[in-house]
C-alpha cells in the first residue's frame, strides 16, 4: 500500500483526481477547472497505463457509474477506480456528489477515507447556481428540503432526509460534524479554533453550511490554510471555488488565450430563450439584434452595416447574434410576409440567408473560429456562406449538441436544435468552445 506517500496537504502543482458517481456530474464539475484554465478529462476506466497517456492533464475526472449500485458494489468500485492514483505524488482528491443528495454518499465517502487516510473530509454540496444550499446542516433545492423535493420521487435513488449528516450517518453509522457559515467565519478570522480542536480529538468528517459561492470559497480558504490532507466532497458548487483556488496558487504557464465564440440564433424557441436568459446572467458579451422587418423590406444592406458598424470597436468579446423574435415582431413579420406573398417558409428562409451573410462578414472581420448555431435552417445557410463542404462530427457535449469542425475551414461549431438542452447548455457550450486547442485533441478522447 502506498498510503505513506499522500502527504499532509496536497501539492496543488499535481493532478486534481476527481471521483463522481454518474456522467453529467463528472462533466459539470471537471469543467469548473476548464473554467479556471486547467486542462481536464473524464476517464471511463483508469489504469496505471492511463496516467501516462493523460500526464498533460491538471485534472482527472473518473466516472464510476455507481450512483444507483448496492451500497456493498458501489464501495468495492469507488475502492477500484481510485488504485492508480494513489500510486504517485500527492494528488488532491475531490469526491463529487449528486446536489441533490441522490446515490451512495456516505458509502462512496467511507470507501475514499479508508483507502486515502485523509485527516478530513470536508462535505459541502451546495451549488447556489443552481438554487442548492445547505443551513444548519440541512440541504435545500430551490428553498425546499431535499426530501421534500423532485429528489424524494427519484425511482433508483430517492432521498429521505434533508440533514445531510443523518444521511451519511445512516448510510455509514457515522455523524460528520456540522460547522455552520458563522464557525468558518470564526476560524479564518482566527477568533476560534474549533476545527482543529475537533481534528486533534478525532473527528474527520465536516459537514459545511453555504448558501452563496463566497461561502463556498470561505470554506476552501478553511480547510487548505490548517494544512491537513482533505478529501473534498461537493456538487459543481464547491469545484468551482476549488478551481479557483488551484489556478490562483499554481504555475499555469501552459495557460491559453481564449478564443472568442459568435453565438447565433435562428430559433424563436422558449427553450433557447431561456438558455440565453440564463447565458446573460453567467457571461458578458456583446449582443447584436437584427431587426427582421429590415431584412425582408430590403433594407438588408443597412442591417448588415449597422452590425458591422457596432462591432468595429469591439472585435475580441464574444457576440450573441439574434433576430428580434418578440411576438409582436413575428406577427408583424408574418404579415409583411403575407401582405407581399410570401409563405411562411420564404420569411423564415430569408432570415437564415441573412443571418448566414452577416455571419461571414463577421468572421471576416473578427477572425472568430468558433461558432454556436441553433436553428436548423440557420445552421445550414451559415455553413454555406462560409463555403464548408459539411461537419466533421468530434464529440457530443450534451445529449442530442454535438460539436464539429466545418469541412473546408479552421472553424468549430456547436450546433443546436431550438428545443434541446437545459438552462446551461448555451453556456457549457460557449466554455467547450473557448477551450478548443485543434482537431487532434478530440481524436479518441472521451467527452469532456
Amino acid at each position: 500500500m502506498t498510503n505513506d506517500l499522500l502527504k499532509k496537504g496536497a501539492n496543488l502543482e499535481q493532478k486534481v483526481i476527481i471521483v463522481a458517481d454518474d456522467l453529467t456530474g463528472a462533466s459539470d464539475t471537471g469543467v469548473q477547472f476548464v473554467k479556471a484554465g486547467l486542462k481536464a478529462s473524464v476517464l471511463f476506466q483508469p489504469s496505471f497505463e492511463d496516467m501516462s497517456r493523460y500526464k498533460e492533464e491538471d485534472v482527472l475526472i473518473v466516472d464510476t457509474d455507481s450512483r444507483s449500485m448496492s451500497s456493498e458494489r458501489a464501495y468495492n468500485e469507488v475502492s477500484q477506480v481510485v488504485q492508480p492514483f494513489l500510486q504517485g505524488d500527492s494528488h488532491l482528491f475531490f469526491k463529487k456528489i449528486d446536489s441533490t443528495l441522490r446515490g451512495n454518499i456516505g458509502v462512496e465517502l467511507q470507501a475514499l477515507m479508508d483507502l486515502g487516510r485523509f485527516d478530513a473530509a470536508v462535505i459541502a454540496p451546495a451549488y447556489p447556481d443552481a438554487n442548492r444550499s445547505t443551513a444548519y446542516g440541512i440541504h435545500y433545492v430551490e428553498g425546499v428540503p431535499v426530501h421534500l423535493s423532485e429528489a424524494a420521487k427519484d425511482p433508483k435513488t430517492p432521498v429521505l432526509t434533508s440533514s445531510i449528516s443523518d444521511l451519511i450517518d445512516e448510510q455509514t453509522n457515522i455523524k460528520p460534524k456540522h460547522l455552520s457559515q458563522q464557525a468558518i467565519y470564526s476560524e479564518l478570522n482566527e477568533t476560534s479554533h474549533d476545527v482543529s480542536s475537533l481534528l486533534k480529538h478525532g473527528h474527520q468528517w465536516f459537514v459545511c453550511d453555504a448558501e452563496t459561492n463566497h461561502d463556498l470559497t470561505q470554506i476552501v480558504d478553511l480547510f487548505m490554510k490548517i494544512n491537513q490532507r482533505v478529501l473534498w466532497v461537493g456538487s459543481a458548487g464547491l469545484a468551482g471555488a476549488l478551481s479557483s483556488y488551484v489556478a490562483k496558487h499554481r504555475n499555469l504557464s501552459h495557460a491559453k488565450k481564449h478564443e472568442s465564440v459568435l453565438i447565433v440564433s435562428g430559433s424563436a424557441s422558449q427553450k433557447t430563450n431561456e438558455q440565453f436568459a440564463f447565458l446573460r446572467e453567467k457571461h458578458d458579451c456583446l449582443e447584436v439584434k437584427v431587426n427582421p422587418l429590415n431584412v425582408l423590406n430590403g433594407r438588408e444592406a443597412w442591417e448588415r452595416k449597422s452590425v458591422m458598424d457596432q462591432l468595429l470597436i469591439r472585435q475580441d468579446e464574444d457576440i450573441l447574434l439574434y433576430t428580434d423574435a418578440r411576438p409582436e415582431m413575428v406577427e408583424q413579420m408574418l404579415a409583411y410576409g403575407e401582405a407581399n406573398g410570401m409563405t411562411r417558409q420564404e420569411v423564415g428562409s430569408t432570415l437564415s440567408v441573412c443571418l448566414g451573410k452577416i455571419t461571414k462578414d463577421i468572421v471576416e472581420l473578427t477572425g472568430v473560429k468558433r461558432l454556436f448555431l441553433t436553428g436548423g435552417d440557420t445552421a445550414r445557410a451559415i455553413c454555406h456562406e462560409l463555403g464548408a463542404g459539411g461537419i466533421q462530427l468530434l464529440k457530443e457535449i450534451e445529449p442530442g449538441i454535438p460539436l464539429g469542425r466545418l469541412v473546408d475551414t479552421s472553424v468549430y461549431a456547436v450546433t443546436k436544435a431550438g428545443a434541446y438542452g437545459q438552462k446551461d447548455s448555451v453556456l457549457h457550450a460557449v466554455e467547450v468552445l473557448k477551450n478548443i486547442e485543434g482537431v487532434d485533441e478530440w481524436q479518441n478522447q472521451s467527452l469532456l
